[in-house]
């Protein structure tokens, strides 16, 4: 079994599902606000699903260990976080190391 990190040959495809539609859906409004989807917390549901139908020889316990060890403690900070890793995905969204209850008051959520 294999962590899902930057080095594992599927991460591509798990960072751009968990930040599409069946993840947080990280999209642009008319106003040009950012906005996503995050249950906030410690939640990881979307990101152990995705994982669970990715299959394979993934370690999920371990992956989850992981993204919090990198700041990833939801699903929207494993994308903020975590995948920031390798891309610029902060400064294209506006904002620097995330927490949920930066990441809500930014994307103008109610709270799940």
């Amino acid at each position: 079994m294999r962590l899902m990190t930057d080095e594992h040959e599927r991460w591509g495809e798990f960072a751009a599902r968990l930040a599409g539609p069946e993840g947080c859906d990280f999209r642009f409004d008319a106003d040009g606000r950012m906005k996503w989807k995050c249950a906030g917390g410690i939640d990881k549901s979307r990101a152990v699903r995705i994982l669970e139908q990715m299959g394979g020889d993934i370690d999920i316990p371990g992956s989850v260990a992981d993204f919090e060890e990198h700041g990833g403690f939801c699903d929207c900070e494993i994308i903020l976080n975590v995948v920031e890793r390798q891309h610029d995905l902060r400064s294209e969204f506006g904002v620097g190391q995330a927490n949920c209850d930066e990441c809500r008051e930014l994307a103008a959520l109610p709270p799940f």
